[in-house]
């Protein structure tokens, strides 16, 4: 056994080309490409995307059911709830997107319809609302005592409204309340 393993490494030289590279023969188009170009031992990449690309298309029906079958499952519904709760403990951006964006269909819940996205309705994206948030700090802001509570003074903060959204009478004055010029800590 031995001798016969010996003769297949003996048989299996490897090759360089001029740069140092090892060239590889992919077992199904024939071609002596680089070893970097491989996406497994025996396939180049190009030969695995187009046999991946012909099983999903020829599969396609059972591979809905699969996928279906495991977004709805007990243990992917726990993990997406796992990982939304750490997010929300760990990313500040997260944290305060999610929280204007349930703000936001709230207000339009009652009596009108959200017909945009919130970062159309904010005027801005999430990155720049944290930042002009952040210009309107007192000292003892920060995003981790965001939304906290206990009854003592400057003790927790949370959005507010500058204009109350209560005073909205149409749908374009909820829009116009929702902008991020309208948003203040307090």
């Amino acid at each position: 056994i031995v001798k016969q393993y010996d003769e297949l490494i003996a048989e299996e030289k490897k090759v360089f080309n001029e740069n140092g590279i090892e060239l590889i023969t992919c077992k199904y188009c024939k071609c002596v490409k680089e070893l970097l170009l491989f996406k497994t031992k025996f396939k180049c990449k190009e030969c695995f995307n187009k046999l991946k690309n012909e099983y999903v298309q020829t599969n396609i029906e059972s591979r809905k059911t699969i996928s279906k079958r495991y977004n709805d499952s007990d243990k992917r519904k726990e993990k997406r709830k796992n990982n939304h709760k750490y997010r929300s403990l760990t990313d500040d951006l997260y944290r305060m997107s999610n929280t204007i964006r349930t703000s936001i269909s709230r207000s339009f819940k009652n009596n009108y319809s959200k017909k945009s996205r919130t970062h159309e309705i904010l005027g801005c994206s999430y990155e720049e609302l944290k930042i002009y948030l952040e210009s309107k700090f007192e000292s003892w802001m920060t995003w981790d005592n965001k939304g906290l509570y206990n009854g003592e003074l400057n003790y927790g903060w949370d959005i507010d409204h500058i204009i109350p959204l209560s005073s909205a009478n149409s749908e374009d004055d909820l829009y116009r309340l929702n902008h991020f010029t309208n948003l203040q800590p307090l």
